[in-house]
C-alpha cells in the first residue's frame, strides 16, 4: 500500500514519515543513491509500506521541492525566522544581515525576532527601529515571560519555520513557549563569553499545536556568502529597492559613484548607516 507524508526526522539513514497520526521509518531506495539524491527533512514524499503493524516502509519517490537549504538540511520551508536577543549576547549585526540577504537568496524572506524583550531597562531597543524601517517585519518577545508570543503564533500558523540565530538568544527557550511543554533542551548563557551552549542536536520537524511545523537549527557564529556576486547583493536590501535604478551610472556599486539615489537617499537619512555600511563590506569582500 502507498502513502504520502512528510519527512520529520532523519537519522543514520532512517527517515521518520509523518502520514497523519502515523509516523513510519523508512529506508530510501537504492536508486536515490545512485542519483546522489538525498532525502531532506521537509520533503513530500511516497512511500510503501512493508510492516503496518511496526510502522515501517520504503520511500518509493520524493515530490518536487520549492525550495532546500543547506544550513540547516531542509527542504520546503514556508519561513525564516531569526532570533536575535534584545540584551545579550550583543547581536552581531553582520551575522544578521548576511542570514537575511542568504534566505532571501533562497527565495524566503525571513523576518526578525528580538528576545528578551522584558530584559530591556534603559537602553532603547535600535535593532527593531532599524529592521522595520529597512522593510523587515520584527517581531518583539519574551520568550521566558510570553509577551509576543501570541502575534509569533498567528505569524508561523500552518506554515514550515525554521528558526535560526546566534547561540544564546534563547531559540529554544521561545519554541518551549510555543510548544506550551518542556520539549528543547534550554542551555545557559556563559557568564564569561555571554555565549549559549548549542542545545539543537538533529534536524528535526516539529509540528506545533496549532498546525504548521517549526525546525530548531543549530546556532550561527559565522557564516560566509562570498559566492554571492557583488552586482546582485544590493538587490537583497529592501530599502535600496525604491532606488534602484534611479543612480547616474548603470551599474552603480552605491559606493564611491556620484549621482547615486541610494547615497542620496542615505544622506537623507532613509537608509540607516551602519546598515549600509555593513553593505560597502560585504560588497567589497565579495568583488575581490
Amino acid at each position: 500500500m502507498d502513502l504520502s507524508g512528510v519527512i520529520i526526522k532523519g537519522i543514520g539513514g532512517y527517515y521518520y514519515v509523518k502520514i497523519d497520526k502515523d509516523i513510519y521509518e523508512c529506508r530510501a531506495r537504492g536508486v536515490f543513491r545512485n542519483n546522489k539524491i538525498t532525502p531532506l527533512v521537509g520533503d513530500s514524499v511516497d512511500i510503501i509500506i512493508i510492516d503496518e503493524d511496526k510502522k515501517k516502509g520504503n520511500i518509493q519517490n520524493i515530490l518536487p521541492r520549492k525550495n532546500e537549504f543547506i544550513r540547516p538540511q531542509v527542504s520546503n520551508v514556508d519561513n525564516v525566522l531569526i532570533v536575535v536577543s534584545a540584551t545579550r549576547p550583543q547581536v552581531d549585526f553582520m551575522l544578521l544581515d548576511k542570514l537575511l540577504i542568504l534566505y532571501q537568496i533562497e527565495g524566503v524572506k525571513p523576518f526578525i525576532c528580538v528576545n528578551k524583550i522584558d530584559e530591556l531597562k534603559n537602553e532603547q531597543d535600535n535593532i527593531t527601529d532599524v529592521y522595520r524601517k529597512s522593510g523587515y517585519t520584527v517581531i518583539n518577545v519574551s520568550g521566558k515571560k510570553g509577551n509576543g508570543i501570541s502575534e509569533l503564533k498567528e505569524k508561523i500558523k500552518d506554515k514550515t519555520t525554521v528558526f535560526t540565530g546566534q547561540s544564546g538568544v534563547g531559540k529554544s527557550t521561545i519554541i518551549n513557549k510555543l510548544m506550551k511543554r518542556n520539549f528543547f533542551e534550554t542551555g545557559d548563557l556563559s557568564e564569561k563569553i555571554s555565549r549559549g551552549k548549542n542545545t539543537t542536536r538533529h534536524t528535526e520537524l516539529v509540528e506545533l499545536p496549532d498546525g504548521g511545523y517549526i525546525l530548531d537549527s543549530p546556532g550561527f557564529s559565522s557564516l560566509n556568502i562570498d559566492k554571492i556576486k557583488c552586482c546582485d547583493i544590493e538587490q537583497y536590501y529592501p530599502e535600496f529597492l525604491p532606488y534602484i535604478g534611479g543612480c547616474k551610472f548603470v551599474g552603480c556599486s552605491h559606493i564611491k559613484e556620484i549621482g547615486c539615489e541610494i547615497k542620496n537617499a542615505l544622506e537623507q537619512n532613509k537608509i540607516d548607516k551602519e546598515r549600509y555600511e555593513r553593505y560597502v563590506k560585504i560588497f567589497t569582500k565579495n568583488r575581490t
